[in-house]
This record gives C-alpha cells, structure tokens and sequence, in this order.
C-alpha cells in the first residue's frame, strides 16, 4: 500500500458505492475523521493534488449530482445544480459545502479553502448552465468554516 492512503469520503453515488471498504485509518490520511467510518482507497494525494473545479467536481460531485449537474434520484435524492437558483447564494452555497445538510456531507475535513471555492465556483458558473457572480474565494470559505 506504498502508492495508496486511506481518504474519506462520505459523498456516495451509486456508481461509487461499489469501491468503498470500510478501514480504521492510517497515519498518512490526516484528514480522515474517525467520527465516520467510510474510507475510499484513492492514490496518494488524490485530493491534494486536485485544484481545479471542474477536477474536483468530477472527482467528488459528479457520482451524486451527475457530470453535468442534471442530479438524480434513486437511493437519494441528489438536487440539480445545473440551473439552480439556490446556487446564487454564495454563502449557502458554501455552509452547503462545507457543514453538509441532509444527505449531504460536510467536506470541511476532505477539501481545502481553495478547492471548495474552486467547485463552487465551476458549479455556479457556465460549465453547469449558471452565471452567478461575484466569483467566491477561499477567503470566503475560510470565514464560513465553524
């Protein structure tokens, strides 16, 4: 497991559910919040080394809300970001994120300031059918944080 850690990961898409094991975790996965016992073996770093929204998005968002933020409903119900007005509340937007609501899961734990401004940012702007601005920053989500 050289190449490997332990990260958790609590947003769970149908898709994704197959590749999930349930672990104690590691020294190495200094995010990983005992609290929650659903890890996902990823390469090492995944998360870290993922910085753009649309990677993000794709890594973490997409299993739930879909590629094209069209959401789904099966074993949940994962909400449209694509065309969604709520998304034009950037602060919502963020405790969203951030603390989780429902069957949404904080990801305070597993992304940084940068990262969560940067998939907001791609899910509120054209790449999901939205135009909001102003455009956040991780300053923002760094004021959020509880």
């Amino acid at each position: 497991m050289s190449q490997r850690s332990i990260r958790r990961f609590s947003a769970l898409g149908a898709g994704v559910a197959a590749a999930l094991v349930t672990l104690a975790p590691s020294a190495k996965a200094p995010r990983a919040a005992s609290r929650n016992p659903l890890y996902i073996l990823l390469p090492e770093a995944s998360f870290e080394t993922v910085r753009g929204g649309d990677e993000v998005y794709a890594l973490i968002c997409a299993g739930c809300h879909q590629p094209r933020g069209e959401g789904a409903t099966g074993a949940g119900r994962y909400p449209a970001l694509a065309g969604s007005a709520k998304l034009a509340h950037g602060a919502y937007a963020i405790d969203i994120v951030v603390s989780g609501k429902g069957a949404m899961p904080s990801f305070k734990e597993l992304l940084d300031d940068e990262q969560i401004a940067a998939v907001l940012n791609y899910a509120r702007g054209v790449a999901l059918g939205n135009a909001f601005s102003p455009t956040l920053e991780a300053a923002d989500v760094r004021r959020a944080r509880h």
